[in-house]
C-alpha cells in the first residue's frame, strides 16, 4: 500500500478532526433539542414579549397622555399670562378688573390642578405603584 505524502496526511488528519468535532456538535444539538427546559423556556419568553407588549402600550398611552396634559397647562398658562397683562395695565372697569382677578385666582387654581393630575407631574397620582412618587412610594 502506497504511503500518502506529508502534505496529505495533514490534510486526512484535519479532515478527521474535523469529522470528530460534527459528529460531537451533532450529538450536542440532539441532546439540546430534547432538553425539557426548552418548552419551558419558550412559554416564559412569550410571556415577557406579552408583557413587553403591554409595557410598550403603556409607555405610549402615558406620553400621550403627558402631552395632553402639557399641553392644557400651557393654554391655562398663557390665558394667566394675557389676564395678568390686562389686569396690570389697570386699563377697564374697576368691576372688570376684579372679575379679572377672580378669573387669575380661577385659573391658578386650575393650572395647580392640572399639575397635580399629570402623569409624571408634581402630584402621586399619575405614578404608577412602587415608582418613585408613586402611591407605594409613600410607605417605603
Amino acid at each position: 500500500m502506497a504511503k500518502a505524502a506529508p502534505a496529505e496526511q495533514l490534510k486526512l488528519l484535519e479532515l478527521q478532526g474535523l469529522d470528530a468535532r460534527l459528529k460531537g456538535l451533532t450529538n450536542r444539538r440532539r441532546t439540546l433539542e430534547n432538553d425539557p427546559r426548552i418548552k419551558d423556556l419558550e412559554a416564559a419568553l412569550s410571556v415577557a414579549n406579552g408583557e413587553l407588549g403591554a409595557a410598550k402600550v403603556a409607555v405610549h398611552d402615558a406620553e400621550a397622555a403627558l402631552k395632553r396634559a402639557e399641553a392644557d397647562v400651557e393654554q391655562v398658562a398663557s390665558r394667566i399670562e394675557r389676564d395678568e397683562a390686562r389686569l396690570n395695565s389697570g386699563t377697564g372697569l374697576s368691576k372688570d378688573l376684579v372679575a379679572l382677578q377672580k378669573d387669575i385666582a380661577s385659573l391658578n387654581k386650575r393650572r395647580s390642578d392640572l399639575e397635580d393630575a399629570e402623569p409624571g407631574g408634581h402630584g402621586a397620582a399619575g405614578c404608577p405603584a412602587g415608582a418613585p412618587g408613586g402611591p407605594a412610594a409613600d410607605r417605603r
